[in-house]
């Protein structure tokens, strides 16, 4: 069974913080009404992640992306995702 490259815990603490999620702007508010929505929506999206959610891990030169297939309000996301490592 493949494993998540960022472990969950990790990536629920960077998304629950203030700082911790960016995103397009421009794509997002194709489906959500404002920045506040896609910002709850996405929280909340990632709070939920579970192990049986992730599908691969991805090389993204330079950025290594773990990817994970989700339900929300009945239709199914691609969620693409990376943690920046502060330096």
């Amino acid at each position: 069974m493949q494993t998540p490259h960022w472990p969950l815990t990790t990536v629920k603490a960077v998304a629950a913080r203030e700082d911790g999620l960016r995103f397009s702007l421009t794509r997002a508010l194709r489906f959500f009404p404002t920045r506040a929505a896609c910002l709850r929506a996405a929280r909340s999206t990632m709070a939920a992640l579970t192990q049986r959610d992730f599908v691969e891990t991805l090389q993204q030169n330079p950025d290594r992306c773990d990817v994970y297939a989700v339900e929300r309000e009945g239709n199914g996301w691609y969620v693409k995702l990376t943690v920046r490592e502060e330096s």
